[in-house]
């Protein structure tokens, strides 16, 4: 076992399995941002094992929630834009329902793409801060994923190589994920 593996093991090894003071409420309002989590209550994370059981069910639980709140107020997803659309060109633009996506080629070697996520104030409106957004297509392809800056924007880089965004795009819808 290396020095690290042991190290963590006895980590774990000590942990107490309390889950302190954290009350569903409580769980609820730190995922909204209201407020967030303190020092003392991310140690507690850190430190016992059933503390991040119940952290990590209610957050199933309200990550759940707001996609049915977005369901329900048809928001985070966008048809299949490009089934009857052309070429390649190195920039693209699709409106979807409560965000926007743009998709560009780098002109790099490799290939690349970037893409970048806007969500519209309708989305954004409903995000708890510091909410992780995923943009994914019905393939289940991760596109990018991030906390969205101040503008409601985040992005990132096209990686798989099975296909373009574009070519991707002819047959897969997009959908967000909080």
């Amino acid at each position: 076992m290396t020095t690290r593996a042991k190290l963590i093991a006895d980590i774990l090894r000590g942990q107490e399995n309390s889950d302190g003071s954290f009350t569903d409420d409580r769980i609820r309002a730190a995922l909204a941002g209201k407020p967030p989590l303190s020092v003392d209550e991310r140690l507690l994370l850190w430190s016992s094992p059933d503390a991040r059981a119940h952290f990590l069910s209610v957050r199933r639980e309200f990550r759940r929630e707001l996609t049915e709140r977005f369901r329900s107020e048809d928001l985070g997803y966008l048809e299949r834009a490009l089934a009857a659309a052309g070429g390649e060109d190195d920039a693209e633009k699709f409106q979807g329902n409560g965000f926007s996506v743009m998709i560009f080629h780098d002109n790099l070697p490799g290939e690349e793409w970037s893409i970048s996520c806007q969500l519209d104030p309708a989305y954004s409106d409903i995000l708890p801060p510091r909410t992780v957004v995923t943009l994914r297509d019905t393939g289940d392809l991760v596109w990018a994923s991030g906390v969205p800056d101040d503008q409601g924007r985040f992005g990132g880089v096209w990686t798989y190589r099975g296909e373009t965004p574009v070519q991707r795009l002819k047959r897969n819808a997009l959908w967000l994920d909080p």
